[in-house]
């Protein structure tokens, strides 16, 4: 069994636009849907669920309650994260009564749904190096040092303010490396948001006056991932900030 996204909701127009946002909150996009369109239907599957795996929870179904499913869900498999998603704010105080990550409220928007993720026990972490293999050598470079990851047919280039160092190697093999702040805007390039200083129409800008670019595919994706990193990273400045949906 390998982890999930979960959603539960009788209203299939809200799953098929949920399972559409999830393509927009790398690293989770990755990750298989599974989708229930009443409470019965999911308690009947909790047996298949891996730990780990993330739920949305629709709070009014028409066969139940949905914060009674997840009390009830949560007494076998406490370790599922659960983030409740409703058309109804009045419901934002009972959703106490059991752990949970987030509240949202639909519409949903891809912020506050990436935000929620984040907060997830399982979502990612900041790890503090990327390790290479350059010929019979495993180079450690701290990924604050990291401007950008660049893919060159066989090669990668990692550029760093002191230095590029290239190897054989791809993107997939680098990814467990890798922490949030590692971006991936263009086929060909991976980009440490904390070094970007301004966000053009079709690049971005570092601080080290390099521009990255940003696949036009991509951009709307790439586009809400930095902006909400961005809110994250203000919003964990400030002790006092209090967002009531999350």
């Amino acid at each position: 069994m390998s982890r999930a996204l979960l959603i539960c909701d009788d209203n299939p127009a809200q799953l098929d636009e949920l399972t559409a946002l999830f393509k927009e909150c790398p690293p989770w996009h990755k990750w298989p849907v599974q989708c229930f369109s009443s409470t019965h239907a999911l308690l009947a599957h909790q047996d298949t669920f891996a730990p780990g795996s993330i739920l949305f929870m629709d709070i009014c179904l028409e066969d139940g309650n949905g914060i009674d499913t997840v009390a009830q869900l949560q007494k076998r498999h406490p370790e599922i994260d659960v983030i409740y998603i409703t058309g109804e704010i009045s419901y934002c105080t009972e959703v106490y009564d059991t752990k949970h990550c987030g509240f949202l409220v639909k519409p949903i928007s891809i912020l506050k749904l990436q935000q929620a993720l984040r907060r997830t026990q399982h979502g990612p972490v900041m790890t503090r190096s990327l390790t290479v293999k350059v010929g019979r050598n495993a180079i450690r470079i701290p990924l604050d040092d990291i401007f950008y990851l660049e893919k060159q047919l066989r090669k990668m280039l990692v550029v760093t303010g002191r230095q590029i160092i290239d190897f054989y190697g791809k993107f997939e093999d680098l990814e467990p490396q890798l922490d949030r702040r590692m971006l991936q805007c263009h086929r060909s390039f991976i980009v440490n948001m904390d070094h970007i200083e301004q966000l053009a129409d079709d690049h971005f800008l570092l601080d080290s006056k390099r521009r990255v670019p940003i696949s036009r595919r991509k951009l709307t994706q790439v586009r809400n991932t930095f902006l909400s990193y961005l809110h994250e990273k203000n919003k964990s400045d400030d002790s006092n900030y209090y967002d009531p949906e999350l």
